[in-house]
């Protein structure tokens, strides 16, 4: 695609073509590309996932849906825009999420040329940036979740706070292959029940992030533990904690030529004192603890070169 003389968009080789074209392609190639798909710009990356939900006397089935219109996995920082949510469970975990922005680790750029700190974003796609960046912010605006079952609202209508790479590695091509990230978020939120509660419930919360992957080619491990507790407002003031976290285990492969699938499994389990309050997708409201063992399977599509 042409502009007054310039490229924008080039259609060359698919990206599986590089792994199956013998003449010219190499495995060392084929992994280049395979990374460059699962970390950049994409429409419509999602993950479906399927299994058992636990606690402490029951389990039951549990599906979890999630799509974002448009993402990147950049050496900058993750971004999500309009991303959607759905679950099926049990009569209690039936729920819907939309979020408009979500976005973890955005870094701080550290100019290559002057040596001027540069914001988020913006360092990400105008300057040349040193590799070595640990400073970063995690944000997040407006997420809306509605329990189908209940009529509960809960809504996070902004996150943010610092985070620590403790690699240093950010904006570097290693932060996309490994990274130890400590975030510190805050977060103003609201919740009512659209029957019994119809004025919303406001609070004020901190949190801790603490996530870690390894990604090769072909194989990526990942976690992350999360901790909320409410500082301000709220019914449960000083006594709503919740603790979740997750680790996954995929393999990657292409699908197609331009959809690379990451397969695996995923382990979750979620604690709070005050489940009602919970702002988790796939746990229920009535219950402290409760666990999930499953299968992940996850798709990214290869975006055009601009």
């Amino acid at each position: 695609m042409m502009l007054r003389g310039r490229e924008l968009f080039h259609e060359g080789p698919s990206a599986r073509g590089y792994c199956e074209d013998t003449a010219s392609g190499s495995p060392e190639e084929c992994d280049r590309v395979l990374s460059k798909v699962l970390s950049g710009y994409t429409y419509g990356r999602g993950n479906l996932s399927g299994g058992l939900a636990f606690d402490q006397h029951e389990y039951g089935g549990v599906g979890a849906l999630h799509v974002s219109l448009l993402s990147a996995d950049l050496p900058g920082g993750a971004i999500a825009l309009a991303a959607a949510d759905g679950v099926v469970g049990d009569a209690a975990t039936r729920r819907i999420r939309l979020t408009l922005v979500d976005a973890e680790t955005l870094f701080v750029c550290h100019d290559a040329q002057s040596g001027a700190f540069v914001v988020p974003i913006v360092g990400m796609f105008t300057r040349e940036c040193l590799p070595d960046a640990r400073i970063a912010f995690d944000i997040g605006l407006f997420a809306m979740q509605w329990d189908v079952s209940t009529g509960r609202l809960i809504a996070e209508w902004i996150r943010l706070g610092p985070a620590l790479e403790l690699l240093g590695n950010g904006f570097g091509y290693a932060h996309l292959g490994q990274s130890i990230v400590l975030g510190l978020p805050f977060d103003l939120r609201s919740l009512s029940y659209k029957a019994v509660q119809p004025d919303p419930e406001t609070s004020l919360g901190i949190g801790l992030r603490l996530s870690a992957f390894y990604r090769s080619p072909q194989w990526e491990v990942r976690g992350v533990v999360r901790h909320r507790t409410s500082l301000a407002g709220g019914a449960g003031f000083m006594h709503d904690n919740s603790v979740d976290g997750e680790l996954r285990l995929l393999h990657n492969f292409f699908l197609t030529d331009r959809i690379v699938v990451q397969a695996g499994v995923s382990a979750r389990a979620a604690w709070s004192q005050q489940p009602e309050n919970t702002f988790v997708v796939w746990t229920s409201t009535d219950r402290r603890f409760s666990s999930f063992v499953g299968l992940h399977l996850g798709w990214v599509h290869e975006a055009p070169d601009i």
